[in-house]
């Protein structure tokens, strides 16, 4: 899952919308840090990342890598 909100949000309930295995990566740059429940995260095998840069190259790899998970 992509999440590109550069504003203050609930980022638990995007987390626990992630499958098994499921990938969450912030590109959005929120002014104040997101609190993140460990168990969104380790009971699932979940994982959460981020990158304050990318531009079409890299959006479209992790496109195509997405859509390779299915």
């Amino acid at each position: 899952m992509l999440d590109a909100v550069s504003a203050e949000h609930d980022i638990n309930a995007y987390l626990n919308l992630l499958r098994v295995d499921g990938s969450l990566a912030l590109v959005g740059a929120p002014e104040h840090p997101l609190p993140v429940a460990a168990f969104s995260l380790i009971p699932y095998r979940r994982s959460f990342a981020g990158s304050m840069i990318g531009g079409i190259a890299e959006t479209q790899e992790m496109l195509d890598q997405y859509s390779t998970d299915q």
